[in-house]
């Protein structure tokens, strides 16, 4: 992969599938590995979160937000129209349509952090509009689970909604509470032991992320915020 200048996560993930149970059957302990990979996607976002300070955020927040969306809505109807095209039904064209708008994140920062752009002013941009897509993808379930007989109304899917975003707004509220008066405390302390401080790093993304998966927003989202949250510390 190196020598034909492609970037190495691509022949990590074939090698993976020739090892795993799909063909060769070399690995088998399948809930290990997933244990490994969530960690591994986690503390990568955790990572490039730490990269952004806060103020560094608000200055393209709403360009990648405007962007993301754009991009989803505009992704979403070429895919929709294309699948009424091949003969597909609403609903599935809808799924089709929907599918063709999401990248993968873990990929893309990934050949980011590769090529040391994650800094350069378009990895940042993109790291955003991939943040905008993930949390978006969660409405997205949300809407297309309409479909089927768990949801009775248009009201229940609205409360749904409406009840993930008020939770996004409360997550996002705690960790601001954090930021401010919480953080720069608690890092004060543990920085005179390095051990602590990287203990404390480790655990940090890992009880964001698992807050925010059980808020229903995902690991990756919840690996970033944590990040982003030590960013404005000089010990990051």
């Amino acid at each position: 992969a190196i020598r034909v200048r492609q970037p190495l996560i691509l022949p990590f993930i074939v090698v993976g599938i020739l090892a795993g149970p799909s063909y060769l059957g070399w690995i088998k302990n399948l809930n290990e590995i997933e244990v490994f990979a969530s960690f591994g996607v986690t503390l990568l976002l955790f990572i490039v979160g730490l990269k952004m300070d806060v103020d560094l955020v608000r200055t393209f927040g709403k360009v990648a937000m405007m962007l993301g969306i754009a991009q989803i809505v505009l992704t979403s109807a070429c895919g929709y129209l294309l699948g009424l095209l091949l003969g597909f039904d609403s609903p599935t064209a809808l799924f089709v349509a929907v599918s063709l708008a999401f990248s993968s994140t873990i990929i893309i920062i990934k050949i980011l952090s590769d090529r040391f752009e994650i800094d350069s002013l378009y990895g940042r941009m993109s790291i955003g509009i991939l943040l905008v897509q993930d949390l978006v993808v969660v409405l997205a379930i949300i809407v297309l689970s309409s479909m089927h007989a768990s949801y009775t109304s248009y009201t229940t899917l609205t409360n749904d909604v409406s009840v993930l975003i008020l939770k996004g707004l409360g997550f996002l509220a705690v960790v601001a509470v954090l930021i401010r008066y919480v953080i720069p405390v608690l890092l004060n302390h543990l920085a005179s032991s390095r051990e602590l401080l990287i203990l404390f790093a480790f655990s940090w993304a890992v009880i964001f992320a698992a807050t925010s998966e059980y808020l229903g927003f995902g690991k990756e989202v919840g690996g970033f915020i944590a990040g982003v949250s030590l960013a404005s510390s000089h010990f990051r």
